[in-house]
């Protein structure tokens, strides 16, 4: 997704205010993904600015036990 992102960014596209450049960056990935699979999965993906903190990503599930610091 960052090389979609810094591809949008150095093209000088503007984009519309209700999608974001992470999003438009989100669905290229998307896209990409797709493709490379020739059209057999279709990945899903939602919120892409909740992606973008960084170059950690820390994710999160339903049984994921986070410590308690004392």
């Amino acid at each position: 997704m960052e090389k979609h992102i810094l591809e949008l960014e150095a093209s000088g596209t503007s984009f519309n205010g209700h999608i974001s450049l992470e999003d438009n960056a989100l669905e290229l990935a998307i896209e990409e993904t797709y493709q490379a699979t020739g059209g057999k999965w279709k990945p899903w993906a939602k919120n892409a600015r909740s992606l973008r903190i960084g170059e950690i990503i820390l994710i999160v599930d339903s049984d994921t036990v986070v410590p308690e610091v004392s």
